[in-house]
């Protein structure tokens, strides 16, 4: 149930879209709804907040997470090959 809630809440996609290998869409829900009433998601949210918070925050966990343009390999100075790079924007 859980792969499946964050799958939903990870790709901001309707509950619908659901892959059946995260089991059926309803049971899916039910529990999400069940767990956001019981506070669960909230809780969750905090303490993952608090472990960030920890490690220096989010702007150091963004600067970990996201790779510089110039480490990228010539993405900056727009060289041939990030124009036609599969995953270049």
């Amino acid at each position: 149930m859980v792969r499946g809630i964050f799958w939903i809440l990870d790709n901001g996609a309707k509950w619908n879209d659901l892959p059946a290998e995260f089991g059926p869409k309803s049971t899916v829900h039910d529990w999400f709804h069940r767990w956001a009433k019981a506070g669960i998601c909230e809780r969750i949210m905090r303490k993952a907040g608090r472990c960030v918070e920890k490690r220096g925050g989010f702007k150091t966990a963004l600067k970990l997470a996201v790779p510089r343009a110039n480490a990228v390999g010539g993405a900056a100075s727009g060289s041939k090959s990030s124009r036609h790079s599969p995953t270049a924007r």
